[in-house]
């Protein structure tokens, strides 16, 4: 349920790593990249750089105050030791949406066990929504990768809004492009075998898929605007009733 970026003008395809050269660096930054601090011993930088960008995210919710020497000062390295991983800033966000999308790839194909229980604030559920809401048990598996998918974006608004925002829109970055591949074909499958009309070797209709889409997606943007207090339950809550009717209805013929 997560669609890939698309270069303008074209449908996703997955990107091809290109030989092109990189933009050339003055020789002032490439003897800089070399004098990291003593305390530099972790030996994967790139790694550490998106893990610091990511909870620069957590900490802040603002992408776009995100900059590349913040995150050296974090990590303990040279701000000129970035540039031989990310040539600039947005290809350091390109790298963190292509993780979100592969952690929100793997959320939705293994959700945890403990996945959002009915009234778990402690709240009771409006009544409305209470009816609808079934055991954990009794969802299925593509009822658990909506669920994922909602509970993924409560979790992480700031890195969410970065995978689906306008900064992703037209990127051709192969990194990006080829993470939400994987992501939207990981997600297809799992969902594949309980849409009506679909299982192992026949896909289920693009509308369906679309349609199920639009609404974890939907709820997803609801409940970070604040838009479901309405109802009088928590969101999670809200998108296992939604989720649950949803299905039911696609079981229907509806």
């Amino acid at each position: 349920m997560t669609a890939p970026p698309s270069p303008p003008g074209r449908g996703p395809s997955r990107a091809k790593s290109s030989n092109a050269a990189k933009p050339a660096r003055s020789a002032s930054l490439d003897r800089g990249a070399t004098a990291e601090p003593s305390g530099y011993h972790h030996g994967h930088l790139r790694e550490a750089l998106v893990e610091a960008g990511l909870q620069w995210l957590e900490e802040t919710d603002r992408a776009d105050l995100l900059s590349l020497r913040e995150l050296a000062r974090r990590v303990g390295v040279s701000a000129n030791a970035v540039y031989h991983h990310f040539a600039n800033k947005e290809a350091l966000l390109a790298a963190l949406a292509a993780e979100g999308f592969r952690r929100l790839g793997q959320a939705q194909l293994n959700p945890p066990p403990d996945a959002v229980e009915p009234g778990a604030s402690g709240a009771s559920a409006a009544p409305q929504i209470e009816g609808a809401l079934g055991s954990p048990a009794q969802r299925s598996p593509l009822h658990q990768a909506g669920l994922a998918y909602v509970r993924f974006a409560m979790a992480h608004p700031a890195l969410f809004r970065l995978m689906y925002g306008g900064f992703t829109a037209g990127q051709n970055h192969p990194e990006l492009v080829n993470a939400s591949m994987d992501s939207l074909e990981a997600s297809m499958q799992a969902a594949n075998r309980h849409l009506p009309g679909g299982g192992d070797t026949t896909p289920a209709s693009p509308q369906d898929m679309l349609l199920l889409w639009s609404i974890v997606h939907g709820l997803s943007n609801l409940a970070l605007g604040g838009q479901l207090g309405y109802f009088g339950a928590e969101p999670g809550d809200i998108a296992d009733a939604v989720l649950a009717r949803a299905q039911a209805l696609l079981a229907k013929g509806l």
